[in-house]
């Protein structure tokens, strides 16, 4: 089970997360992160094994666990002003296969708004966190 969920919580950062991958890759600490992940989840799981949970129901408390400090998605959250803000942009990048590359460029650029905004569930959906993503997104297009 611990390997299934290390391929389960690779797959989550790899759509969810992409910078954190690139990162970790880069640090050569993908594997690392992983096991320490999955590791902290243990507790967890022998909890619920002890309840007689299901096997499904572990599997998702345990990812959501994991991945409680990966949400929400500023990868996505671009992805999605992209998509509705900028379509022709994203159109464009989507037919050339760039828009994954770009949408990190853009997350790179914007990180310092998400720090101060302290982007989270609670206030991902603040009209004024989106201008001033939506402006680094047009600062971006625009150098």
């Amino acid at each position: 089970m611990l390997n299934y969920l290390k391929e389960k919580l690779k797959a989550y950062i790899t759509v969810n997360n992409p910078d954190l991958l690139v990162k970790l890759q880069n640090d050569n600490d993908l594997n690392g992160y992983l096991e320490r992940k999955v590791s902290a989840g243990i507790r967890l799981i022998l909890d619920l094994l002890a309840e007689d949970k299901p096997g499904y129901v572990i599997e998702e408390l345990v990812m959501q666990q994991m991945t409680a400090d990966l949400r929400p998605s500023r990868y996505n959250y671009i992805l999605e002003i992209l998509k509705g803000r900028f379509e022709t942009h994203y159109q464009r990048l989507s037919e050339i296969g760039m828009l994954s590359y770009v949408t990190l460029e853009i997350l790179t650029h914007s990180g310092d708004v998400f720090d101060q905004q302290g982007f989270s569930e609670k206030n991902k959906e603040n009209a004024c966190l989106e201008a001033l993503i939506r402006i680094r997104i047009r600062d971006y297009f625009i150098q």
